[in-house]
């Protein structure tokens, strides 16, 4: 297989881009994945625009007050975020009838430079790094079966490790069918040093692949979203080369953060 160079993502994103926001993971989906409820994964958030009732990006609740996300999905919204809001405990892409919580503040982590860390496109260097972000709602969660929280991982990724990601939207690319439900879909972490050896840009060690087959994984709104590795949040979907076309896609690896998670939830 030929390497898929910088240049290619990007134009990749610039093709793909939905709304002002103009990141090309924002509005990823799982392709080939399968009903979940919500009461098998309490955890999971969706992230809506208020105006729309749009979800644009997924969350996990890690505590009563905080939801785990990627950065890009919301570096953009932190001087605006009373135009977001939060759901939990409910799996329906546009019911309402769960609860909302609305957004005291977003911390992203501080290296975080958005699509690339060179504002050089012709290099080879990292992209999406440090792409993770913590959202601190301004009501408790009111802890549940329907609504909880996830287990921080407590080890780093094993080559050999599986797990699971969640989302919601289109289940077919190019053209969007939208389910109306949480899609679930199961993967298998691919080693970083063969996965580099398919892209002509670096990955960086807070970052992870995962794969399945050809026509399952996440493409555009799934971003944000948990890929959970023995009943812990282990990473974040952050981007892929859309959609789910056999080869592996990227996600932050929560564990490499998990010093600055933990500051951030004991300030």
């Amino acid at each position: 297989m030929d390497k898929l160079n910088y240049q290619s993502m990007v134009n990749l994103f610039a093709i793909f881009t939905i709304g002002a926001l103009g990141i090309f993971a924002k509005d990823m989906r799982i392709i080939g994945g399968n009903n979940t409820r919500i009461y098998k994964n309490p955890f999971m958030a969706s992230l809506r625009y208020i105006e729309s009732n749009i979800i644009f990006c997924g969350g996990s609740i890690i505590s009563n007050k905080h939801i785990l996300t990627a950065a890009h999905c919301v570096f953009r919204e932190l001087d605006n975020v009373n135009s977001i809001v939060v759901y939990t405990g409910i799996a329906l892409t546009r019911s309402t009838s769960g609860w909302s919580h609305t957004i005291d503040t977003i911390v992203c982590h501080p290296e975080f430079t958005g699509e690339d860390s060179d504002d050089d496109e012709d290099s080879n260097d990292e992209i999406y790094v440090h792409d993770l972000a913590i959202i601190t709602v301004n009501e408790e969660i009111r802890l549940n079966f329907l609504q909880n929280v996830i287990n921080l991982p407590n080890r780093e990724i094993y080559d050999d490790d599986s797990g699971y990601v969640l989302g919601w939207g289109s289940t077919t690319h190019p053209n969007d069918t939208f389910p109306v439900i949480l899609q679930k879909a199961y993967m298998y972490i691919y080693p970083l040093a063969n996965c580099s050896e398919m892209y002509d840009f670096r990955l960086h060690i807070g970052q992870f692949c995962a794969y399945n087959d050809v026509g399952i994984g996440p493409c555009m709104g799934d971003s944000g979203g948990p890929f959970v590795i023995d009943g812990k949040i282990a990473g974040i979907v952050s981007f892929n080369y859309p959609c789910a076309h056999g080869v592996p896609d990227f996600y932050t690896n929560v564990y490499f953060y998990i010093d600055f998670i933990r500051n951030i939830l004991n300030s």
